[in-house]
């Protein structure tokens, strides 16, 4: 373990961008205000006894568009019974704001169902965790459950990337559907996070700085067996002094 912080400690004093897996799940989900850009505000916890998952999103993002449409699916099929989709836009680095000023027409045209809000890169880092030094992977998706509980995430070396996929992601919302909360509490039976994998693959991240820029790329101990489209790419572009990058097949 020493050895470990050591060698975190040297590869962050050399400007090499650690991708940290996310804090450990179960955990509390912290507050959030979901402000859309009508003024309408909501505070994630009055959320609490639904089964919400939340992405975050690059608006102008395909790999994200694609997520948002398989939230708004679910949505409409699943939230007569408790479910609770929710999309909070970023900017992607030298964005300018664009992601906010987009959301009306985006829902409009996408005739989405469920809340979206606009949320500064620093106030996902603080509901996230997320320190300078680590990835951000966009889109994240994080499923939390009725008592207010995150339990997965699919974002940073430790999360699962397969909450993007619509059948893995399905499969995980009807197991917390038929959870209740106890006491403030979810019962510990139910579908918890898995680590992190695609499509049975254990998956290998890493992170270096090139240029200035951290750049992450995720990829399976099974991709010389793959053919390339079936690789997950990520990208990392630079903003500020933090690594923010999309994620989305190569």
């Amino acid at each position: 373990m020493r050895k470990l912080i050591y060698l975190i400690a040297v590869l962050t004093s050399a400007g090499v961008a650690v991708a940290v897996p996310p804090a450990g799940v179960p955990r509390k989900s912290p507050e959030l205000i979901i402000a859309e850009p009508s003024g309408k505000t909501t505070l994630l916890s009055s959320l609490k006894g639904k089964v919400v998952v939340m992405e975050f999103l690059f608006i102008q993002s395909d790999h994200c568009i694609r997520v948002a449409k398989t939230l708004n699916k679910l949505n409409i099929e699943l939230g007569a019974f408790g479910f609770q989709a929710v999309g909070i836009v970023l900017d992607p680095p030298n964005g300018g704001g664009a992601g906010e000023r987009l959301i009306p027409a985006s829902v409009n045209d996408l005739k989405l169902t469920y809340p979206v809000g606009y949320a500064t890169k620093s106030e996902v880092d603080r509901y996230l965790g997320r320190t300078d030094k680590e990835i951000l992977n966009i889109p994240q998706v994080i499923v939390i459950d009725r008592a207010g509980m995150i339990r997965a995430a699919s974002g940073g070396v430790g999360g699962n990337p397969r909450l993007e996929d619509a059948d893995s992601l399905r499969a995980m919302i009807d197991g917390l559907l038929k959870e209740e909360a106890v006491g403030g509490k979810s019962h510990e039976s139910g579908v918890r996070s898995s680590p992190a994998h695609h499509d049975g693959a254990a998956l290998i991240g890493c992170a270096s700085r090139r240029n200035g820029s951290p750049y992450s790329h995720t990829r399976t101990s099974q991709d010389v067996q793959r053919p390339t489209g079936s690789v997950i790419h990520t990208v990392g572009v630079l903003m500020s002094n933090s690594g923010v990058a999309e994620r989305r097949p190569a």
